[in-house]
């Protein structure tokens, strides 16, 4: 295929990264870890990755520190519903990734996970969802809203700040996070809308 037969980035949508097929198995490296693979480097060139569900028929749990890191050639990435962690600072300064959608099994971002992620502008996270840690979407000026599962739990360190004047977090009233989120949005790091 050649770059011309590619879709432009701008066109992909949230619908084409939650439909498009798996990535090879041979595009991951991986190492063992506690109860399945640890994530360590993306190794192929498609701008749009799809984590599998197993490689080598072991499940990908966890994604390691810096997996896609200081990358500006992937715009998009979904995790497989075996990913229950993504570990500090894996797309940090990825100035290329536009969308971002979780499986089904996410529990934690971890520390400054997405920080600066400049053209980051859709997130979809999931219901089950447990601790978004702090800085973890700091300084995605692209992002204009997410909307956060009733799930999470309390955000004591913020997660969003150095965000656009517009930013919005969409929270369920009355959850244990929207305390936080009322609370991060009197400092004037965000808005704050209910479900």
């Amino acid at each position: 295929e050649s770059d011309k037969d590619k879709k432009p980035t701008k066109d992909i949508t949230m619908e084409d990264l939650l439909s498009h097929p798996e990535s090879p198995e041979s595009d991951f490296k991986c190492m063992e870890g506690k109860e399945g693979l640890v994530l360590l480097n993306y190794l192929g060139s498609d701008e749009v990755v799809v984590l599998p569900e197993t490689i080598n028929g072991r499940p990908i749990t966890n994604i390691s520190k810096y997996t896609f890191a200081n990358r500006d050639d992937i715009k998009a990435v979904r995790l497989s519903d075996s990913v229950t962690e993504i570990s500090e600072m894996v797309f940090t300064n990825n100035e290329g990734i536009e969308l971002f959608a979780s499986g089904s099994g996410l529990e934690i971002i971890g520390d400054s996970a997405f920080l600066n992620c400049i053209s980051l502008r859709e997130v979809r996270l999931n219901e089950g969802l447990k601790t978004i840690e702090g800085g973890a979407f700091s300084f995605c000026t692209s992002l204009s809203s997410v909307d956060i599962p009733a799930s999470v739990g309390e955000m004591p360190r913020t997660p969003f700040s150095g965000m656009s004047d517009d930013f919005t977090v969409i929270v369920e009233k009355g959850s244990v996070n929207a305390k936080d989120a009322e609370r991060i949005a009197e400092l004037g790091y965000m808005k704050v809308e209910y479900r």
